[in-house]
């Protein structure tokens, strides 16, 4: 059978490694029926997208056996194209493309041995959900003339395909029972995380100000002068909104929001000033000001019952990832896994080359 590795699994198992928050994988129908136009490729060193479904479905080269199961090329080189495409940082050079290739085959491998647990349990798909997950995919394809197309370009037969949707059908029960299902995040987890990480909750102060920009030279006493001329006016006027003030070419007036970050030299003055009042002249290191505070907000901090939501879905998803390595070492005590890699994936994908067996890690 041909091996495609679809949605769900990759929901899972690529969401939970490539990232805590990365768990929309790509659908089964972008995975499986991608087109010329539009499938995705993985560039290799020299900067040429190699021909990688060139191989296409029939190919038989096997890069690794779990308990006499055969993992075929085609699906190590889909897997370092889904990878590659979710990472931030493509891989481009020898080494990175290594790592790549070695990462989507330990991933195919822990996939196979997954699903032999759960076959081993009794676990079977729902046929009305595999029904309708085919359904979709032939309406996505443009209906059932344009499925048959597609599949038949890729050398598969319909049968073919409902197997493997129902194979991530249990893939998906397997690992909902194995690792989401084991995880809890309680209260106390995620008030103790908040406490640690407070300062990452800050809300700093800031100040809303009216903002008269003098265009002289804050060294001279004559340039103080003729901002004071303007300071005295507004003062004597009551002049709520400076805005109303008529440009001499010297000013500019400006709304601003300042905070320690933001233009932290008129923020110490700002915050010392009384909303609705006007600041004295401030000499800053390159103009001379005015401001007039309209609105200040001290320093506060997000209560935890606004950053829960998200500190329950952090803290899952470390515990989410935890357990699935632990749950991968269990699978792997006493299983037979042998990687006869010839380096092809790796040398269609400009990385490198490796032999080698694991028997029950």
């Amino acid at each position: 059978m041909k091996k495609i590795f679809c949605a769900a699994l990759l929901t899972v198992c690529i969401g939970l490694m490539d990232g805590p928050f990365a768990r929309a994988g790509q659908t089964a129908d972008a995975l499986i029926f991608q087109t010329p136009e539009t499938q995705k490729v993985v560039p290799n060193v020299g900067g040429e997208p190699p021909a990688m479904h060139s191989h296409g479905e029939g190919n038989k080269t096997v890069v690794a056996s779990v308990n006499g199961v055969s993992l075929t090329l085609p699906s190590l080189i889909r897997m370092m194209d889904t990878i590659n495409a979710r990472q931030k940082q493509p891989a481009h050079t020898a080494e990175e493309m290594a790592a790549l290739r070695k990462k989507a085959l330990d991933r195919l491998i822990f996939e196979e041995l997954a699903y032999q647990e759960a076959a081993g349990k009794g676990m079977k798909a729902d046929p009305k959900e595999v029904d309708k997950k085919l359904e979709d995919l032939k309406a996505k394809l443009g209906g059932p003339e344009k499925f048959a197309e597609a599949i038949t370009g890729k050398g598969m037969t319909e049968e073919e395909v409902r197997a493997e949707i129902a194979r991530d059908n249990v893939l998906q029960r397997i690992f909902q029972q194995e690792i989401y299902d084991k995880v809890t995040v309680s209260k106390k987890e995620v008030e103790k995380t908040y406490e640690k990480e407070m300062d990452k909750y800050r809300i700093p102060a800031k100040a809303i100000v009216v903002d008269i920009v003098f265009f002289l030279d804050p060294g001279k006493d004559e340039s103080v002068r003729k901002a004071q001329t303007v300071l005295d006016k507004l003062r004597k006027d009551r002049v709520a909104d400076p805005h109303s003030l008529v440009p001499d070419g010297t000013f500019i007036v400006t709304d601003a929001e300042l905070s320690d970050k933001e233009q932290p030299e008129l923020f110490e003055y700002a915050k010392k000033i009384k909303p609705g009042e006007y600041s004295d002249i401030i000499r800053a290191s390159d103009s001379i000001h005015i401001l007039l505070v309209k609105e200040y907000t001290p320093e506060n901090r997000y209560p935890v019952n606004e950053v829960k939501g998200y500190l329950q879905a952090r803290i899952g998803s470390e515990k989410h990832l935890k357990r699935m390595h632990e749950w991968e070492s269990e699978l792997k005590k006493g299983a037979d896994i042998k990687i006869m890699d010839t380096g092809e994936a790796a040398s269609l994908l400009g990385g490198a080359t490796g032999t080698h067996e694991q028997q029950g890690q």
